[in-house]
């Protein structure tokens, strides 16, 4: 799960798996699998490397 914050300030946890896109505009909408769009404060670039680190996080616990 990677923490992101609505534009109200209030922070969620959502599973990287289930993001289809991430499009930044004003603000950043995160499109989810389930067909929900979330606008978050983070810019689209640094929810990209929150996901990218989820992923390094994920392949390094089945290493062990």
């Amino acid at each position: 799960m990677i923490p992101l914050t609505r534009l109200d300030g209030s922070v969620f946890h959502v599973n990287p798996a289930f993001i289809v896109t991430i499009e930044q505009a004003a603000d950043t909408v995160v499109h989810l699998s389930s067909g929900t769009s979330i606008m978050v404060s983070e810019r689209a670039v640094a929810v990209v490397e929150l996901v990218a680190d989820w992923q390094r996080r994920i392949r390094r616990s089945g290493e062990e």
